[in-house]
């Protein structure tokens, strides 16, 4: 993936996509209601029969693992083009049946990103798409499976880590890559915890990034019985 690709094919690789018309063969269902037990419940159901899992924490866990990968694309747009975009629940709606098998449409606001402006967006765009939307439905998740909330914070900084490292490395514009640095190491370093969401003690990325996960997705509990490459029970450093 080169570091530019052009934003339409960068949205479509990460199930992104902010068009004005959805098609009508397509499920939506609306930020808010991620909020919601009875919306969450029936969204949990619908991925266990997509993936052929009866553990609602399975499901779970997968379901957030496509739902942040899509969501990176808003941090390509305020790192690499200067586009401040609003995520939070109200902007965004998850959508059914697409490829991969959920996409997110977001129809937030959008700011032109100044040398004046820097620093103020990015930590605005931090605060909407992690306290306004992650954590809102990872406190959703764990409420109704039980799954724990750092192990879906993970999920996302896998993500994040992945692909900011990714650009940094296929960039050739020096300036691009010092502002890549600069955001990354903001976000997983020193963003205060309060943008992170309510009662947030520490950052939930500082400890993250690393080949091997702290904690098991778990993806082994689908019915391929696969790890991931940086599982930490297949890598021996966590039981089952």
């Amino acid at each position: 993936m080169l570091v530019d690709p052009g934003l339409s094919t960068l949205h479509r690789q990460l199930g992104f996509t902010t068009e004005i018309v959805v098609p009508d063969d397509v499920e939506r269902l609306h930020g808010a209601m991620l909020t919601s037990p009875e919306q969450v419940q029936l969204l949990i159901e619908r991925v266990s029969r997509i993936l052929g899992t009866d553990k609602p924490s399975v499901a779970a866990s997968q379901f957030t693992k496509w739902y942040c990968r899509s969501l990176i694309a808003v941090l390509y747009e305020f790192s690499v083009l200067g586009i401040a975009r609003s995520a939070t629940l109200r902007d965004v709606s998850v959508l059914f049946p697409l490829d991969p098998p959920l996409a997110v449409h977001c129809n937030g606001r959008v700011s032109p990103v100044t040398a004046a402006t820097r620093e103020s967006l990015r930590e605005l765009t931090v605060i909407r798409l992690f306290a306004h939307n992650w954590n809102l439905v990872f406190k959703r998740l764990h409420e109704l499976t039980g799954i724990r909330e750092d192990l879906l914070w993970e999920n996302g900084s896998m993500y994040i880590n992945h692909f900011y490292r990714t650009w940094m490395e296929q960039t050739e514009d020096p300036v691009l890559r010092e502002r890549l640095e600069e955001d990354y190491r903001f976000i997983h370093h020193e963003a205060p915890p309060e943008l992170y969401g309510e009662l947030q003690c520490f950052n939930p990325f500082q400890w993250t990034g690393k080949p091997v996960r702290s904690s098991c997705c778990l993806r082994f509990h689908l019915p391929d019985k696969k790890y991931c490459k940086g599982c930490p029970i297949a890598n021996g450093k966590l039981r089952h």
